[in-house]
């Protein structure tokens, strides 16, 4: 495995010191908060396994040997046989109340998500394992998820922090010429995927002011996509699986989902106006599915109740919501008359968040190549010493001697070719 490091967290809660008016600013900005290390994740590094050996793992029971069963022991899952994986690290949070900034602003972004590395397995020996979810090969690359975007508070204008991308998943590339036998509930004997990590979530935005304030909630981050998946099995393999809800073989590829949108909150108070305005974040976009292809030449048998013999798919991923609203007015009136009639006009608008787009599915292919019949031993020629009939030549049976054309070789009664 190849497991990238994520990225670091920042909490914002801290007050922000503030300075007089006569210095031009409400607030002091030279204060800030750092973290050490970088805000996005490292990327996973590719994974190759090479195997020629027989393979073999046991489940066991929590209170008894391995392989022993009785009425009060408790089943533990089996072994995976290969496990090759790549994941990327998911991206930093910058998360948090929000310090209170002044006028305007807008909260951090939080970091993209890495790239899983690319996946290559190439398995020449028998395999067979025991066991739930005790499975024959697995081979992954998974991209990390967005980190999310900072919350902000904000005197008449606050806008949340942007959710951070998610990582792209690797290409996975199998190569099987030997046979798999999974015994187990829930096992399954080759499992392909390239999956896209999801978008960070927007940052939620509070603003509040005299007489106007304007609250935008972050964007939600973008899913990442899902690489190309391609497995193959040779001519006269055999898979085989023997429990509930069991699994033949397994190739997707899947686009990561988008991040939700930020919540919006704005509230106004003012003498004679007061406007506010809250707008949510809009959801991120799924990433696209990636190419699934499986060349299958061998057998799949199963036997478990709701076992699927072979399953390819490319899926999109889904956008993310919309984020979420709210806005609040108050005005107080101002006499514009001797009966003290008043006047005044409060104003609120909040528009939620539109959702992000679903991401495409690619192209899933399956190629089932029928095993090659067993050669037929090709028909000799005979060039006979003798003069048999036609039709006794033809049933191979003949008296007298003839000779094999291809091989040389004197045929004689009783004899058959």
């Amino acid at each position: 495995m190849s497991i990238g490091g994520g990225g670091g967290i920042l909490t914002s809660s801290g007050s922000i010191s503030t300075t007089s008016y006569g210095s031009y600013s409400a607030v002091n900005d030279t204060d800030g908060q750092t973290v050490g290390g970088q805000a996005s994740g490292a990327h996973g590094a590719g994974v190759q396994v090479i195997n020629k050996a027989s393979i073999t793992t046991h489940g066991g029971y929590a209170a008894g040997k391995t392989g022993t069963n009785s009425a009060s022991d408790v089943p533990l899952g089996g072994g995976i046989a290969i496990l090759a994986q790549s994941i990327g690290g998911g991206g930093g949070d910058n998360t948090g109340k929000g310090a209170i900034g002044g006028i305007g602003g807008s909260g951090k972004s939080g970091g993209n998500g890495s790239d899983g590395g690319s996946i290559s397995v190439k398995n020449d020996g028998a395999l067979a394992t025991y066991g739930a979810d005790a499975h024959g090969i697995v081979a992954q690359s998974i991209g990390g998820g967005g980190g999310t975007g900072r919350n902000k508070k904000g005197l008449f204008v606050a806008v949340g922090g942007s959710g951070g991308n998610g990582g792209n998943g690797g290409s996975v590339t199998v190569q099987s010429s030997g046979n798999i036998k999974v015994s187990g509930d829930y096992a399954a004997g080759i499992v392909a995927q390239s999956i896209g990590g999801g978008g960070g979530a927007g940052g939620k935005a509070t603003a509040w002011g005299v007489g106007f304030a304007d609250a935008i909630g972050g964007y939600g981050g973008d899913g990442g996509y899902g690489g190309s998946v391609d497995v193959t099995t040779t001519s006269g393999t055999k898979l085989a699986t023997e429990g509930v809800n069991g699994l033949g073989i397994l190739v997707q590829s899947i686009g990561g989902g988008g991040g939700s949108g930020g919540a919006a909150k704005s509230v106004s108070v003012g003498k004679t106006f007061a406007i506010a305005i809250a707008t949510g974040g809009n959801g991120g976009a799924g990433g696209d599915g990636g190419s699934a292809e499986l060349t299958h030449s061998g057998a799949v048998s199963t036997t478990g109740y709701d076992a699927t013999a072979i399953l390819v798919q490319s899926v999109g991923g889904g956008g993310g919501n919309g984020g979420t609203s709210s806005a609040k007015s108050l005005a107080f009136g101002l006499p514009f008359d001797e009966k003290g009639d008043s006047f005044a006009l409060a104003l609120s608008v909040s528009h939620g968040g539109n959702g992000g787009v679903a991401g495409d599915g690619a192209e899933a292919k399956v190629i089932l190549e029928k095993a090659a019949p067993p050669r037929r031993k090709a028909t000799a020629r005979l060039a006979c010493t003798s003069s048999p009939s036609a039709a006794a030549a033809a049933r191979g049976r003949f008296n007298g001697c003839c000779r094999n054309r291809n091989l040389s070789e004197r045929l004689c009664q009783g004899d058959r070719w």
